[in-house]
């Protein structure tokens, strides 16, 4: 009598084990997924929101360099872009493609008083060759600063270009040397 209270008793303890393991896959799914969906956004997705990766890849599908080489429509075909954005300094690398070929793009940028300016945008295609975005043709605002030019006047544009700077005093350095040792 005894047997036969033990067998249903097992039959039913392998159905029950039977239908939970539906749930339990849903429920590995399900955190499987979150998680996935988290590690993006920190991990990449996060400076695919930033503005200098937005205002890059709009500088990058402009680029008539960039065009030239790659075609038209550039998309981005990263997933997750690499890089860092710290305080008022980002550093990006994302790759793009057109329907010529495909390139990675490095962006260095800068905010100074709230306002996002890139400083670089450099374009290397699969030749390896590289193409340097001109980042003043960007937007721009009232405040920008004006594109360095090299070899013109460091000077600011409100003081003539002629007008000699005044001489600042530098400090007064007294030192006192050891004399020497004596060569035996």
């Amino acid at each position: 009598m005894q047997a036969d209270q033990e067998q249903p008793s097992a039959a039913t303890a392998v159905a029950e084990k039977r239908r939970r393991w539906p749930l339990i896959v849903v429920l590995i799914v399900v955190v499987v997924a979150v998680g996935g969906a988290i590690a993006w956004r920190e991990l990449g997705g996060k400076l695919k929101s930033t503005e200098p990766y937005r205002m890059a890849l709009a500088q990058v599908q402009a680029a008539p360099e960039v065009i030239a080489q790659l075609g038209q429509p550039i998309r981005d075909v990263e997933i997750l872009p690499s890089g860092s954005l710290y305080g008022d300094k980002a550093n990006l690398m994302f790759r793009i493609a057109g329907p010529k070929g495909r390139a990675s793009v490095r962006v260095e940028a800068r905010r100074i008083g709230g306002a996002w300016g890139l400083s670089l945008v450099e374009v290397t295609t699969t030749d390896q060759k590289r193409i340097s975005v001109n980042t003043a043709t960007g937007p721009g605002g009232e405040g920008d600063a004006p594109a360095w030019k090299p070899g013109s006047a460091t000077q600011p544009d409100s003081a003539p270009a002629n007008t000699p700077l005044p001489p600042t005093p530098g400090p007064e350095l007294q030192l006192e040397l050891p004399d020497p040792p004596p060569v035996k």
